[in-house]
């Protein structure tokens, strides 16, 4: 697992999960909730540690500045907790 991430907005404590999966995102077909999953990304690594689709600024959230994690993967933009989970995830890789 990562490191638990706390969301501010709405009082969620998330502990992620990361798993190798063999096959296409067609062929797994992830069960997912429509009501905390708005649409699910199939986004290679490679293109994920390209450094020009992550940006980060700086929010303030019920009185404390936040570091909200930014990526445009094509028309995607990923970010909140799950941009927070995915940097995390990525800082794991290896740097070639």
């Amino acid at each position: 697992a990562l490191p638990p991430v706390f969301t501010v907005v709405s009082n969620y404590l998330i502990t992620p999960y990361v798993a190798l999966v063999q096959g296409s995102l067609a062929e797994v077909a992830p069960a997912v909730n429509p009501l905390e999953v708005a649409t699910v990304i199939d986004a290679p690594l490679a293109a994920l540690v390209e450094p020009d689709i992550m940006h980060t600024e700086l929010w303030e959230r019920r009185g404390q500045s936040v570091t909200v994690h930014f990526y445009q993967f094509g028309p995607h933009r990923i970010w909140g907790a799950t941009g927070h989970i995915l940097t995390q995830f990525l800082a794991l890789l290896p740097k070639e």
